[in-house]
């Protein structure tokens, strides 16, 4: 019988092209070319416009805090008391760029830098676990329009990548050379950091002691305790602790808290609704968010396909030994399906995406390598190859359709961002509307006015003016009370349109009360006032 020709591979020793092996690259070339790549792109996508996230005005404002000594607190709000939600971080990053330059540019392009940085952290972390796969995963980290989208605005996501992946990267470098004390207390501080920049970074505590202990590096799992609980009564030492995210977390509606909150089962409905939609959509549309709708079917069976290949990629993970990545994104989900579902968003995901991404090429290299013809098909063998080590291989024939999905994704991903530079500083009719109230505040309104609005810390960074959110109460005289109590000489009706709390809460207030109010700017298209509070009601009323 005729010997079979040897079956070429692209395992670990393979020569060749260079896009067969990241390892045969002339000194990383290509990870400088696709550095580049992303710097063009954040580049084309930057603006010096603030962004209309709620969140980003808030992070200005406590950077300015900060920056004028004034500690850590909510200036836009009467009274300036202490933030309460915001971990101190971000802004302290935000500060120290405005220290060196007082404004929004330089702390847009630090946090731009940040994900020049998370590409770096990026190609150390995953390449041990990659190989000849970093390349195909690279891309998709640079051409991602999530992580581009995040890159460009003043949010805490991207920074939260680069301290979770670095924290990552310190740990397995410290485990490797454990004699090193300075890489173990490196890693120890690194570890406490992510929880630090977002709410959600207590996933990454947990899964840091979960993973030491299971794995027996008993120290480290003391040692972040320490230093955790250090860290925690510090940063509660200049935070208020009146509102917190735990208490969010039980409400039925944040927007709605007159209805309490949730019961054991409603939570376990959330955790289900939630798993729907991170499942059935908002996992793919932040690996691959699509301009436009696509048909039903398809937009099922992609993000069927996409959750599944993630799901074997994260078991490949899970039963190779990198305990602590695979539980860090089991918690940080976990965390997201306890979350109020009308919060759940691709935004969300941006913490763990490049996790997303690597998980997704795990588990496409293992399905391509099951269905080889000249392996077994057994399903213990498959579960087996799952726990081996990384990387296995494949025929060039299945490279190429390693690198065909690659081309789809990224391609999509690149299309978004064509789409979304289209808009990038075009600004829909309602917010027009709504910061030209704040700009007439700011010439017609006396330094000393407060102004209630939805958004009131974006409508402070234009107008100058402090100012408070209505209260979500259906109780007209609460709000009335709400707006003596704390001064307020102002209120602004917007005719926002994604969001409709303004006319739930604020206008039944004015209607009430139509003695208390008076118009004194209007504009149409959608209808926008701004009305002055008076703070006596006419006599006989």
């Amino acid at each position: 019988m005729a010997s079979r020709k040897p079956r070429k591979t692209l395992d670990a020793d393979a020569t060749g092209p260079a896009w067969r092996d990241i390892s045969s690259w002339n000194g990383s070339m290509w990870l400088r070319v696709l550095v580049c790549v992303q710097l063009v792109i954040l580049a084309w996508r930057f603006s010096p416009q603030l962004d209309n996230n709620g969140d980003n005005a808030v992070y200005v404002i406590l950077s300015q805090s900060l920056t004028d000594g004034e500690g850590y607190r909510q200036m836009h709000v009467p009274g300036e008391p202490r933030e309460s939600l915001h971990p101190p971080l971000f802004p302290l990053m935000l500060a120290a760029a405005r220290a060196l330059w007082d404004n929004l540019i330089l702390a847009k392009i630090m946090v731009a830098l940040f994900a020049v940085c998370a590409t770096l952290l990026c190609y150390h972390y995953f390449k041990p676990q990659l190989r000849y796969l970093t390349l195909p995963f690279l891309i998709l980290v640079v051409t991602s329009g999530m992580l581009s989208e995040y890159s460009t605005i003043l949010m805490s996501e991207i920074p939260y990548v680069v301290l979770s992946i670095g924290a990552l990267l310190l740990y397995d470098r410290s485990v490797s050379r454990p004699d090193n004390r300075l890489l173990f207390w490196g890693a120890i501080a690194a570890s406490v950091l992510p929880a630090q920049v977002r709410g959600v970074g207590l996933s990454f505590t947990a899964a840091w002691i979960a993973g030491t202990l299971l794995t027996k590096r008993y120290r480290y799992a003391v040692a972040h305790a320490g230093v955790y609980l250090l860290a925690f009564f510090a940063v509660r030492a200049v935070m208020s602790s009146s509102d917190s995210y735990l208490n969010h977390l039980f409400l039925r509606n944040t927007y709605d808290p007159e209805m309490g909150y949730a019961t054991l089962q409603e939570m376990g409905l959330r955790v289900w609704a939630n798993m729907g939609r991170y499942a059935g959509t908002l996992v793919r549309t932040s690996l691959m968010p699509v301009p436009g709708k696509i048909p039903p079917g398809i937009a099922k069976t992609v993000s069927t396909i996409f959750v599944g290949l993630v799901c074997v990629g994260w078991l490949r993970t899970l039963l190779s030994g990198r305990r602590l990545l695979a539980l860090y994104v089991f918690f940080y989900f976990g965390i997201l399906c306890l979350w109020q579902v009308q919060w759940s968003g691709e935004r969300f995901v941006i913490g763990i995406l490049p996790m997303l991404y690597a998980f997704l090429l795990l588990g496409l290299e293992a399905v391509l390598a099951f269905f080889d013809p000249e392996r077994t098909q057994a399903a213990t063998a498959f579960f087996r190859r799952l726990a081996a080590e990384f990387p296995s291989s494949l025929s060039p024939r299945k490279m190429r359709a390693v690198w065909a999905v690659l081309a789809c994704v990224a391609a999509v991903n690149l299309y978004w961002q064509i789409t979304a530079a289209r808009h990038t500083g075009r600004m829909s009719p309602d917010w027009r509307n709504y910061y030209s109230c704040a700009d007439w505040a700011r010439i017609h309104t006396p330094a000393d006015a407060v102004i209630m609005s939805r958004k009131s810390e974006l409508f402070y960074l234009r107008s100058r003016r402090k100012g408070l959110n209505y209260p979500y109460t259906h109780d007209v005289e609460k709000v009335i009370e709400t707006m003596e109590k704390e001064g307020v000489t102002h209120v602004v009706h917007d005719n926002f349109g994604w969001t409709k709390t303004t006319a739930k809460y604020l206008y039944p207030a004015i209607v009430s009360h139509p003695d208390r109010f008076r118009i004194v700017y209007a504009l149409k298209n959608p209808d926008t006032y701004v009305l002055e509070f008076l703070r006596d009601a006419p006599p006989g009323s």
